[in-house]
């Protein structure tokens, strides 16, 4: 929601129009935002404006009036060519990072993460000798 108020959060919500909302989600998919992320930010706007619609902040909810945007070509380009990994460089950069927290075990298991593939979860698992079945 930090995008959406920090664009539209100095607006009276009374305002704003469908086509705000709209140009809004839009925005957002643009971006190369998963069209599941989007979907659950019109969920959370849906919300907020049920809610102003509840105690008569406003008349209508047109959120409702709203759809997710379909994803383009560029749009999925995009977010296919993100790359889903850290280059040498961050890693070090990373790795510094977690050494001067000061954060007990933060090195061990942000190295193993790093090493293995492993998942925050899955790394604790391990690390607390439980297994799952």
């Amino acid at each position: 929601m930090k995008p959406f108020i920090d664009k539209h959060g100095k607006h009276f919500i009374g305002k704003l129009q469908i086509n705000d909302i709209q140009a809004f989600l839009t925005e957002r998919r643009d971006t190369g935002i998963s069209k599941h992320h989007i979907a659950g930010t019109r969920t959370a706007l849906n919300l907020m404006f049920d809610f102003a619609k509840r105690n008569d902040y406003i008349e209508k909810n047109i959120v409702k009036d709203t759809v997710t945007p379909k994803a383009t070509k560029e749009s999925q380009s995009f977010s296919k060519s993100k790359k889903k990994y850290l280059e040498k460089e961050e890693i070090q950069e990373f790795l510094k990072g977690v050494k001067s927290s000061g954060r007990r075990n933060a090195y061990s298991i942000a190295l193993t993460m790093l090493s293995t593939g492993l998942r925050i979860g899955e790394v604790l698992e391990h690390s607390l000798g439980e297994t799952s079945t």
